[in-house]
């Protein structure tokens, strides 16, 4: 395409909401907290490789409630708990934590978590 003929697209999608990165980002939000049940760590970098502001995730991050976010976070940990094949409970409490955290929680509400199921 032209040049500006790009440029009038881009401008016409802008002025008609087609084009929003705030709704972006809360729909990341959502969707990635809901249905892969991703932490506020992992939802925070994968947003700012996709080069969205800091305001905008900061607005985005409101999506997830803090009652929904501690209980998916209880749910994953006592889910992997039940999983976890291990000698000891040091070695559980590393796999359970380790998988936490890949998951994007935060570490000291892991910490919290873990140390809560044993």
């Amino acid at each position: 395409m032209i040049k500006e003929a790009k440029e009038l697209i881009i401008i016409h999608l802008l002025q008609n909401d087609f084009l929003n990165e705030e709704r972006f980002a809360r729909s990341f939000v959502r969707g990635k907290f809901n249905q892969k049940k991703w932490g506020k760590k992992k939802i925070i970098s994968q947003l700012k490789l996709k080069d969205i502001s800091m305001y905008n995730i900061k607005i985005a991050l409101t999506e997830i409630d803090a009652s929904d976010y501690i209980l998916t976070l209880n749910t994953l940990a006592l889910k992997k708990f039940n999983t976890t094949k291990g000698a000891n409970s040091f070695i559980k409490r590393k796999k359970i934590s380790t998988f936490l955290i890949g998951k994007g929680y935060e570490y000291d509400l892991v910490f919290k978590v873990v140390n809560a199921l044993f």
